[in-house]
């Protein structure tokens, strides 16, 4: 269960202090960019399943033992993809303070496999993770073993929606979400299943934009209205969720930043000013996240291609460390006194 007591981060904490970044470089691999980064399609778990079905798996959630269910809210090219990739590469071969146990049956067999190229392709030959699929919806579930004795174990469920799907929320694009996607939020709202929404929103969404003419306050504009639609969505139609979820606000590509004295919180305030009243009120943890450095080359067809060059490791574990403590209430790794004496 989410943890609301003693919580020195929730309403309007940041855990963003920036240390100097951690990074890894990428040695260049000759293994094969995995499926997703070609762009080859796999089936979504939810295919087979009825709007019934799939409600009701997910009103279950709490009872299989799952502590928390985090849902990423990202619109196109706000990088989504590239923070989940980040996160459980982080998890799996980063140096996490933890074990990681991927779930691979029932529902959660295409997560696993997801799961997998994530973080092949973040750490093989640097390829971009491509952006989910239109209709597809990810389950993937890991349970998380801390090195730390003393703390709990905890089971997470990871449901990774496609920005295109997400971004129909808009008023504009019709303000409303895919049948599938109600169909989760129906059912998790029914048990008030611990939820923790991350809406993720780049530091700079003009320059990743695909249309070259957005400009930066338009840019500003445009993720600051979807982000304030989905939120104003769910206060009007999922009102129990709403009430029982954590919000994380991130901000990523934070590397693009020039200003060391902008925090997270400010530059939501400033430029994401709807989002910004409106969760005055709510549970909400502001945070920075970067997946590290990214090397941009066109080439000489036209086409522009991207690759990673360095990997960071300090803002997923710092995202980790924050999940951990809402869930629980417990630091994941900090020592105690007797053992930091004699460490």
């Amino acid at each position: 269960m989410i943890n609301n007591e003693n919580n020195n981060s929730a309403q309007g904490g940041e855990f963003n202090a920036l240390d100097s970044l951690s990074k890894e470089s990428i040695s260049r691999s000759t293994k094969s960019t995995p499926e997703r980064a070609k762009g080859i399609n796999r089936k979504s778990f939810s295919e087979d399943l009825t709007l019934t079905e799939l409600a009701q798996y997910f009103s279950t959630l709490d009872q299989k033992g799952f502590d928390a269910t985090l849902i990423p809210i990202g619109f196109p090219a706000a990088g989504k993809s590239m923070w989940l990739s980040s996160l459980l590469w982080y998890a799996q071969k980063g140096g996490a303070p933890f074990s990681q146990d991927v779930l691979d049956s029932e529902f959660f067999k295409e997560g696993s496999i997801a799961l997998r190229n994530m973080v092949d392709s973040f750490s093989a030959d640097g390829a971009l993770y491509q952006a989910t699929a239109k209709g597809t919806l990810d389950l993937i579930g890991i349970d998380i073993t801390p090195y730390k004795t003393s703390v709990p174990p905890i089971r997470l469920a990871f449901l990774d929606l496609a920005g295109e799907d997400v971004k129909n929320i808009d008023t504009l694009n019709g303000g409303e979400f895919t049948a599938k996607i109600d169909a989760v939020l129906n059912g998790l709202q029914i048990n008030n299943s611990p939820v923790i929404f991350v809406l993720i929103t780049p530091f700079n969404p003009a320059k990743y934009s695909t249309d070259s003419r957005v400009s930066e306050s338009e840019g500003h504009h445009r993720e600051d209205a979807l982000h304030y639609s989905f939120l104003n969505y769910l206060e009007q139609h999922q009102p129990n969720l709403m009430a029982s979820s954590k919000i994380f606000m991130i901000v990523s590509q934070w590397d693009k930043n020039p200003n060391p004295n902008l925090s997270v919180e400010d530059y939501i305030r400033l430029n994401r000013s709807s989002v910004y009243n409106y969760i005055q009120n709510k549970d909400v943890i502001y945070g920075q996240y970067s997946v590290g450095r990214i090397l941009s080359q066109k080439e000489q067809s036209g086409e522009t291609s991207q690759r990673i060059a360095s990997r960071d490791t300090f803002h997923p574990y710092k995202f980790w460390k924050e999940t951990y403590m809402q869930i629980t209430g417990k630091d994941l790794d900090k020592k105690p006194w007797w053992q930091r004496l004699f460490s």
